[in-house]
């Protein structure tokens, strides 16, 4: 990954209450997808496979196993980590 020019905005800090959730997910790339999704605004598919560098098929069950665990939401084509707030 490429580090972030001066003109883009750095990822907001993951909250604690979103590290905790972690203790859920058994898998590291369902981790690694869950925090993805919850330092930003949300991601579409192709913008997860390309900035995880995954392959779409992997992301497809990983993101179906957070949405039916409540942690992640799909707005039309974009994903976005469930607010804490929502539960």
């Amino acid at each position: 990954m490429t580090p972030p020019s001066m003109d883009e905005p750095s990822p907001e800090p993951v909250a604690d209450h979103e590290i905790g959730r972690l203790t859920e997910l058994r898998s590291t790339q369902t981790k690694l997808v869950y925090l993805a999704l919850a330092a930003g605004s949300g991601a579409t598919l192709n913008e997860l496979r390309s900035s995880l560098s995954l392959p779409a098929l992997s992301l497809y069950p990983t993101l179906d196993l957070l949405i039916e665990r409540d942690l992640v939401e799909r707005e039309g084509e974009t994903y976005v980590a469930a607010s804490e707030t929502e539960k």
